[in-house]
């Protein structure tokens, strides 16, 4: 019988056993304030602060609710704005959820105060520590739509300029 298992399971691709690699999105909108939206796993989310509260295998609503603001700071600790070589302030503004593709989304809204900046450097440094496979795709919503990926040897990038 053992045989016949391991038999099975030679048989069974490789590809059955692998999962979508982590990522989030984020859009900018530059200004004086630049808007953001910041789409991120909770599956990712759930790995680094261990959302399930009561252990049932299930994330609800209200167990994201009542992690918000440790959400908002895990998040913030993980990406920064500056304009101009000057750090953008930001605020979190209350979360949402979406489905993609892959599973269900925390929608991160924030602001970032940036002091009418010619350049806005974006520094992103989510889930590397955890997850060396994980992107962070950030589209420029400038008229533009410039895309860049973002993984932990280019986590740094001018995204807007003169």
């Amino acid at each position: 019988m053992k045989r016949l298992v391991f038999i099975v399971l030679a048989l069974v691709p490789a590809t059955a056993f692998a999962h979508k690699p982590s990522d989030s999105y984020l859009t900018l909108r530059p200004g004086s304030t630049v808007e953001a939206r910041w789409d991120i796993a909770v599956r990712d989310l759930d790995h680094a602060l261990a959302l399930d509260d009561d252990g049932d295998g299930a994330i609800t609503w209200g167990e994201i609710r009542t992690r918000e603001a440790a959400l908002g700071a895990y998040a913030i600790r993980h990406l920064s704005l500056s304009g101009d070589g000057q750090t953008c302030a930001p605020t979190v503004h209350p979360l949402a959820t979406v489905e993609h593709s892959d599973g269900a989304y925390l929608v991160l809204p924030l602001s970032f105060a940036c002091a009418a900046a010619r350049s806005l450097t974006v520094d992103y440094r989510l889930c590397f520590d955890r997850d060396p496979q994980h992107r962070g795709i950030v589209r420029l919503d400038d008229g533009s739509d410039r895309t860049v990926v973002l993984g932990p040897r280019d986590a740094v990038v001018v995204a807007a300029g003169d």
